[in-house]
């Protein structure tokens, strides 16, 4: 699952996202697959704003099956219509939003730290992480630049 962009009204970015979930859950009542884990893979919000990782957790959350955000450069700078973050913090409210998946035991977080920014002044959290599912092991890795995000969805 992927661009799920909460917070964008005119795309119904989240009668979307409940749809995906829907669907995802019927899939798996079903048993008409062995999904096992959604990996979701950036851009969850569309503006980073902490009201967007709250409605994208509380979605995701009704999934009956684990799922694991990857975020996306989307979900870096808190902004709107009429303001704007002086830095790229929201690898932060990532952090915070979905600590109750990350700190899940079969999870492990490289960097354990954050790294200065120069270009923005501010410490960035990359969010990096390993997980085993069974026999496999999955790299989520935060490849984002810390950069404003392009008005588009992408």
């Amino acid at each position: 699952l992927h661009d799920i962009h909460i917070g964008d009204t005119g795309a119904n970015a989240l009668g979307r996202a409940r749809s995906a979930v829907a669907k995802i859950n019927q899939l798996v009542a079903n048993k008409s697959i062995n999904l096992q884990a959604v990996f979701i893979t950036g851009d969850l919000t569309d503006h980073a704003m902490l009201d967007q990782y709250n409605t994208v957790r509380a979605v995701l959350n009704n999934l009956t099956i684990p799922y694991y955000p990857i975020i996306g450069n989307h979900d870096q700078w808190l902004y709107n219509s009429t303001w704007e973050d002086v830095a790229p913090v929201g690898d932060q409210l990532f952090a915070k939003t979905f600590e109750h998946i990350l700190n899940q035991s079969n999870i492990i977080n490289y960097p354990n730290g954050t790294v200065w920014n120069p270009l923005h002044s501010c410490q960035s959290w990359f969010q990096n992480y390993r997980i085993q599912i069974h026999n496999n092991i999955f790299i989520a890795l935060d490849w984002n630049s810390r950069h404003h995000a392009a008005a588009s969805l992408g």
